[in-house]
């Protein structure tokens, strides 16, 4: 959250003397802008703290004779809450002793060290106190790799989307027990978090060093890819129906497309951009369908050509949008050129062309300009369908690139 957005999250809050608001961030400049003079700075976990959230998640009490070696481990972990559990998730998985789990991690220490490297984000948290995060994570991810492919599939899987609420149904599996399987060993090793009947969530530091780990291996792209194909396959139609179900998902698909560049479009990740930019126009949400849209006619202009069919009818979906955002002069642009590129090449009477002519009237009419959209109305037959008299533009063509 940055400081200007701080700022402008204060106009929204309720002011009142009867109750209080608690903000948590980790970054000090959020926190002054946002509480000012009531800031309390939380301390690390101490050892005895450490050292009760550490044996409160081991299956197997700790032994005396281990204590001095819970106290070594504890100190390598540096007492960090996240990294405590993981380690424990992984002993009790392995019923391994705490001096061979340590010994696992000093020797993991400096490929964490070199991912850590590349967590850094700003004043968010100090990279030496991610290592210990990183370095348990690792070593639970070689387990799983060894142990069970279709787990490590959902890992990489839910990194190349938004961590929170992804959806079972987005991860596919041959059978519901095989699933469930899979995400069991996630959630044994406290991989995931808020696991449920049909999604669960993935932490924060846990998301951001999955995808460091896969960048390194020079695999992020064609994971990304997989949950492009996926999210192409879960993601409905823009129906009234279909409504709750697009609505969660689009978090998803935006994170996916957001890594690609247009110049990097293929087929998959263009026929997801409309799918977004069809649903969120549905949903009134312009200003972001806008820049989907947008996205979608440069990948056909570049892709395509210019002249291609399927150019027109980006051109419309964009120019629906800007006429719903109440920009009558960027709107009518598009529309008329809409409009002759699909008359010279599909023709006077192709719907295309049909529908452009309507949109363009449609566009007319709402700026008074009457003798303008008569006229193009007469162009349009007598029984014209609902697209060509502009209600609704032509949304359900995909790209082929």
């Amino acid at each position: 959250m940055s400081t200007p957005r701080s700022a402008n999250l204060i106009d929204y809050l309720p002011q009142s003397r009867l109750g209080s608001i608690i903000f948590t961030t980790t970054n000090s400049d959020t926190a002054k802008t946002l509480a000012i003079q009531n800031i309390i700075e939380l301390q690390g976990m101490s050892l005895d703290s450490a050292q009760r959230m550490f044996e409160s998640y081991l299956i197997t009490s700790n032994r005396t004779s281990e204590k001095q070696e819970t106290k070594l481990l504890l100190e390598e972990l540096l007492y960090l809450p996240l990294a405590i559990v993981q380690a424990a998730a992984y002993i009790n998985i392995k019923t391994i002793t705490l001096k061979e789990y340590r010994s696992q991690l000093i020797k993991q220490k400096k490929e964490a060290l070199e991912l850590s490297s590349e967590l850094s984000e700003g004043k968010l948290q100090d990279c030496d106190t991610k290592n210990p995060v990183t370095t348990t994570l690792l070593i639970s991810l070689d387990q799983i790799r060894h142990n069970n492919s279709l787990a490590t599939d959902y890992l990489f899987l839910a990194a190349c989307v938004d961590r929170k609420d992804i959806p079972l149904d987005l991860l596919g599996a041959t059978s519901p027990p095989e699933r469930e399987e899979a995400v069991g060993v996630l959630n044994a090793y406290a991989l995931i978090t808020r696991p449920a009947e049909s999604a669960f969530d993935l932490h924060r530091l846990v998301h951001i060093a999955i995808r460091k780990w896969l960048q390194k291996q020079e695999w992020l792209g064609q994971w990304i890819q997989k949950a492009i194909r996926r999210l192409l396959t879960v993601f409905p139609d823009d129906s009234n129906e279909s409504r709750s179900k697009w609505r969660r998902l689009l978090q998803h698909a935006k994170y996916a497309l957001s890594y690609s560049l247009t110049e990097q479009e293929n087929e998959d990740r263009t026929n997801l951009v409309w799918k977004c930019a069809i649903t969120l126009y549905s949903d009134g949400r312009y200003n972001e369908s806008e820049e989907l849209f947008i996205r979608a006619m440069e990948t056909s202009k570049t892709k395509l050509g210019a002249d291609h069919s399927s150019t027109p009818i980006s051109m419309t979906n964009l120019a629906s949008t800007y006429r719903n955002q109440g920009r009558w002069d960027e709107a009518e642009q598009l529309f008329v050129q809409a409009m002759e590129t699909s008359r010279t090449k599909l023709g006077a009477d192709h719907p295309s062309t049909l529908t452009s002519i309507g949109n363009l009237a449609s566009t007319y009419r709402n700026q008074g300009r009457w003798e303008e959209a008569e006229q193009l109305e007469v162009q349009v037959p007598k029984n014209p369908t609902s697209e060509s008299r502009g209600a609704k533009p032509r949304f359900k063509r995909r790209l082929s690139i």
